[in-house]
């Protein structure tokens, strides 16, 4: 007799059929961008260090030839070297260091010379071509006379005085001035005609600035001053002073 199974029971099993049946299809993964290799600097050798470096004692710096401008300007195209080499020689002779001389002017000349105050040789040939370089240290001025490119003489030795004087001192340079626009003022000569003939620093005695006058009494104190001459090319005329004041004074009362 045939076994009849029943609607339900046909329904379970085919339904255990197609379970058992089923393969679990995995879950799609994302691929991995594999690492970067980072290089590796290879390393440094220190470089070794120089044993034979100089030490700081070993450089020297060598000075540059700054060739030493006149106080009083000038367009002679002098030679700076033969020029100082006069400086060296006069710091030797008088005994100063080169740095505390200064340099007043240097002129162009014809040498007329016979003879230096200072008896020094030899001397420029005369009517010969050559500079005359004055230096000054203290109240005194020194010259010295070049010729043949580079032989020179320690000529003269003078005192601190004229335009040497006023291009260091401005006491003595405004003082001059004021002497030389008195005498412009009173003179019938042209301005050009008056000019600075000395001037040189005194000490007078009393407060008579060397210039006493009739029935006048002085204090007997010691004061710093000036004597100043000027020239209107046919009179001369004296002035004493102390620091401010401008005295005018008569060549026969005068007095140092």
């Amino acid at each position: 007799m045939p076994i009849r199974l029943s609607g339900w029971l046909i329904f379970v099993l085919f339904i255990s059929a197609c379970t058992a049946q089923q393969i679990d299809t995995p879950v799609p993964t994302q691929t991995l961008i594999p690492p970067t290799i980072t290089p590796t600097a290879p390393p440094i050798r220190p470089t070794a260090t120089p044993q034979d470096l100089p030490e700081p004692q070993d450089f020297s710096l060598t000075p540059s030839a700054t060739p030493v401008l006149p106080i009083i300007s000038t367009t002679y195209n002098f030679d700076a070297g033969v020029v100082e080499m006069t400086r060296l020689d006069l710091a030797e002779q008088i005994g100063v260091l080169p740095q505390q001389l200064q340099l007043m002017s240097v002129q162009r000349m014809i040498h007329k010379i016979d003879v230096c105050s200072t008896g020094r040789l030899p001397i420029p040939p005369p009517s010969s071509y050559g500079s005359e370089v004055v230096w000054a240290v203290g109240n005194e001025t020194h010259t010295y006379l070049l010729w043949s490119n580079d032989k020179f003489v320690w000529c003269n030795v003078d005192r601190l005085a004229g335009d040497f004087l006023t291009a260091i001192d401005p006491v003595a340079s405004e003082l001059s001035a004021l002497a030389m626009r008195r005498v412009r003022q009173q003179s019938d000569v042209s301005d050009e005609a008056v000019e600075l003939v000395d001037v040189y620093p005194v000490v007078w005695q009393d407060s008579s600035l060397g210039c006493p006058q009739d029935g006048q009494v002085y204090s007997n104190i010691l004061i710093d001053g000036y004597r100043i001459e000027i020239s209107d090319g046919e009179t001369s005329y004296l002035f004493h002073t102390d620091s401010v004041q401008l005295v005018p004074c008569d060549f026969d009362r005068a007095s140092n």
